[in-house]
């Protein structure tokens, strides 16, 4: 592994991400491989029980394959020792939230557009976004969980234009800031997933300011910048996307601004795990 875990986690914390090679041992990429391989066959989204409940309604259903399955990721998990990474990103005890497998057909069609994980959406509940966002912002115990850290390791290699994940550095940074005023109401809430809408909000003058007070006006400008090309044609870039082989991992914060690219030569497949603050 490239870097010590608080190494790792100081940049994922600053930059919004980092990305390892050969993060996965040949061992546990033919382990996981064989867990994995059902995914061609059920669709795109397939997890694996990681809590007693969960265990609990698989033993009813005498699921004890997914069970089984489900123990031998959360040993990889333990082995690649995620959970350290996790708790020295939030500086808090971290506790695993998911584990599923991703399996993206070979498309012309990009996996997931341009957004960030915390944002309203148009069709999103404003209570939902409040809970989430102060569950993630201020650390408010409530019903719904917080955005966390994520972990997408590949089990298939991914190039530029071919289902790599692509991050705008120090965009978490951004969306973070433009939370924390919602939430001390200095700004309006209005949709800022999508990155257009999110680019469109930080260009206002008046937020602009607000953002440059909390953050600096070069991390501002630098965002404006590196998102100008939302608005130009083809409403993407390849400058920010993540090449990585079979193995590699990337670690990303939820709250960037990222995007799956198409993956056109081929079908793509992924391992991910979430952790959230304990």
């Amino acid at each position: 592994m490239n870097g010590s875990f608080t190494e790792i986690a100081g940049q994922v914390r600053s930059k919004g991400f980092v990305s390892i090679s050969n993060f996965l041992s040949r061992e546990n990429i033919l382990l996981a491989e064989k867990i994995l391989i059902h995914k061609k066959l059920k669709g795109k989204e397939s997890s694996f029980p990681i809590f007693a409940n969960q265990y609990l309604i698989k033993l009813l259903r005498m699921d004890f394959g997914r069970i089984k399955k489900s123990l031998i990721l959360k040993k990889i998990a333990q082995n690649l020792q995620l959970e350290t990474i996790a708790e020295n990103f939030f500086d808090n005890t971290a506790e695993l939230h998911m584990i599923d497998s991703y399996y993206s057909e070979k498309s012309n069609e990009d996996i997931a557009s341009w957004h960030n994980d915390l944002g309203l959406r148009e069709t999103d509940s404003k209570e939902t976004f409040y809970n989430v966002s102060s569950s993630t912002i201020e650390n408010k115990k409530n019903k719904v969980s917080s955005r966390g850290i994520k972990f997408f390791i590949y089990m298939t290699d991914v190039q530029s234009e071919n289902g790599a994940l692509a991050v705008i550095p120090f965009s978490n940074q951004i969306v973070k800031a433009v939370t924390q005023l919602i939430l001390e109401k200095k700004i309006e809430l209005r949709p800022y997933w999508g990155l257009k809408d999110l680019r469109d909000l930080v260009s206002e003058i008046k937020i602009k300011n607000l953002l440059s007070e909390k953050l600096g006006q070069n991390v501002v400008d630098k965002f404006l910048i590196n998102s100008s090309f939302i608005n130009e044609e083809p409403k993407d870039s390849q400058n920010y996307d993540l090449e990585m082989n079979k193995g590699g991992v990337v670690i990303f914060d939820e709250l960037c601004v990222h995007r799956g690219s198409a993956p056109k030569k081929n079908s793509r497949i992924v391992l991910r795990y979430l952790y959230r603050k304990k």
